[in-house]
C-alpha cells in the first residue's frame, strides 16, 4: 500500500528528481496502478452513477484535448488514474479495516513529508535552489503556496482518525502548527490562511456547526458563488478593495484579476468543450500565467468549457442534495463535508486543476456516504460478499 500512495503523495522535489530518470518514473507509475487494479479485482468492480459522472468529467476533458490537439497522453492518463482511485476508495468504503491503514498510511506519509518540509523552511531560507526563483523561494513542494494542495489530504485523514479515536492527534496539531509557522513566519498565504481557518473552525465548533449543516453548507456555495460572480467575473468594485486590503493584496489580487480577464476571453473562443490539455507555454499564451487563471472554475471552462463545470458543479450540488436539513451528519461525513467546503472557497484564488488527484477522490467520498446507494454493477469481479 505504501507504494501505492508513493506515486500520489511524493512532492514535486522528487518527481523533478525521478524525471532524470524516466524509467524509474514509468515504473513507479505502472506499480502504482498495478497495485490500484489488483485492490479493485480483489474486492471487485463497484459502479454507481457518481462514478459515472466523474468518468464523462475525463471523457469531457480527453475529448476536448483531442479535439484541440493538446497534451492526449497527459489528459488521459490523469483521468483514468484518478477513476480507478475512486473505485479503489469506492471499495474500501465497504472495508473498515482496510479503509483505516489506507486513511493512516496517507496520514503519515504526509505529516512525515510535511515535517521535513518545514525544516528545510529554517534550514535554507531562500528555497532549495532547484525548486526556487528570486524571491519565491521554493521548498519540497515547490513553491509555498503548493504546500496546502499537498497537506490537506493527510490533514482530512488525520482529523477522520481522531473522530474515531474521540481525542487529537499529534499529527493534527503537527498539521496547523506547521502551516501556522509557514503561514505567518515564513510567507503569508492569503488562500491557505482562509483555507486552514475553514477546518480549524469547522473543527472547534463541531457541535454547533453540525446541527444544520445543510444550512452552513448552502451558505458557503452561495457566498462562493456571488464571490466568482462579483470578483473574479466582474471589473474591481469597492468590495474587492476591502477584501484586498483586508489580506494586504493589491486591488488585482496578486495579479490574479488581469488573468482572470484573459482566460474569460480564452474561454469565449471553444464555450461548450474548451481548450483541452494544453502546453503550459500555450496556457502562458493565452492565460498569461503557466498555471492557468489561479481559479479552478475559470480552469475548468477553460479546459473543458460549459459540459465539464456542469459535469463537476452536479458533483457539488449532488452532495447538497444529500446532506439533511437540520439533521447532524455523521462525524466522518461532517470532516469531509468542511474538507470540501475549504476546497471550494480556496478554488477562488488558487490553481487546482493539476491537483485534483487530490481532491476528487474526497467529493467522491462524501458523495458515496451521503448518497443512498444504488449500484449499478456489484462486485462483478469477485464473488467475495462481506
Amino acid at each position: 500500500m505504501v507504494l501505492l500512495l508513493i506515486y500520489i503523495l511524493i512532492p514535486p522535489f522528487f518527481v523533478q528528481v525521478i524525471y532524470k530518470h524516466s524509467i524509474l518514473h514509468s515504473l513507479i507509475m505502472v506499480v502504482s496502478l498495478t497495485l490500484i487494479c489488483a485492490y479493485i479485482v480483489k474486492y471487485g468492480l463497484r459502479v454507481d452513477s457518481n462514478i459515472l459522472v466523474i468518468t464523462a468529467y475525463y471523457v469531457c476533458f480527453i475529448v476536448s484535448t483531442r479535439k484541440n490537439s493538446g497534451l492526449v497522453h497527459d489528459a488521459f492518463s490523469n483521468g483514468v488514474f484518478i477513476v480507478l482511485l475512486c473505485l479503489l476508495l469506492n471499495n474500501f468504503i465497504d472495508h473498515k479495516a482496510e479503509a483505516l491503514i489506507f486513511i493512516k498510511k496517507i496520514r503519515n506519509i504526509t505529516c512525515v513529508l510535511f515535517v521535513v518540509n518545514c525544516l528545510l523552511t529554517i534550514a535554507m531560507p531562500s528555497g532549495i535552489p532547484v525548486m526556487s526563483r528570486p524571491g519565491a523561494p521554493g521548498f519540497l513542494y515547490g513553491n509555498m503556496n503548493s504546500t496546502i494542495k499537498y497537506i490537506f489530504p493527510g490533514l482530512c485523514c488525520s482529523l477522520i482518525l481522531d473522530s474515531q479515536n474521540k481525542k487529537v492527534s499529534a499529527y493534527t496539531v503537527t498539521y496547523f502548527l506547521g502551516m501556522a509557522f509557514l503561514i505567518f513566519h515564513v510567507y503569508f498565504m492569503a488562500t491557505t490562511f482562509v483555507g486552514i481557518a475553514v477546518i480549524l473552525i469547522w473543527t472547534l465548533f463541531y457541535k454547533k456547526l453540525n446541527k444544520n449543516p445543510k444550512l452552513l453548507f448552502s451558505i458557503i456555495l452561495l457566498t462562493v458563488f456571488l464571490f466568482e460572480i462579483l470578483i473574479c467575473c466582474g471589473s474591481g468594485n469597492k468590495f474587492s478593495s476591502m477584501l484586498t486590503s483586508l489580506f494586504g493584496k493589491d486591488v488585482t489580487f496578486s495579479g490574479r484579476a488581469h488573468l482572470w480577464d484573459n482566460i474569460i476571453r480564452a474561454i469565449t473562443q471553444h464555450p461548450m468543450l474548451g481548450h483541452g490539455l494544453q502546453s503550459t507555454d500555450f496556457v502562458h499564451s493565452m492565460v498569461g500565467n503557466r498555471a492557468g487563471s489561479h481559479n479552478y472554475y475559470l480552469d475548468v471552462l477553460f479546459q473543458r468549457g460549459i459540459i465539464g463545470l456542469l459535469l463537476f458543479l452536479s458533483l457539488v450540488f449532488a452532495i447538497w442534495k444529500y446532506i439533511p436539513w437540520k439533521k447532524p451528519l455523521a462525524e466522518i461525513e461532517y470532516i469531509l463535508l468542511g474538507v470540501c467546503s475549504a476546497y471550494l472557497v480556496m478554488f477562488l484564488m488558487e490553481p487546482y486543476n493539476n491537483y485534483e488527484k487530490f481532491f476528487i477522490p474526497i467529493f467522491f467520498v462524501l458523495l458515496e456516504l451521503l448518497y443512498p446507494k444504488k449500484k449499478i454493477l456489484v462486485n462483478i469481479l469477485s464473488s467475495k460478499q462481506d
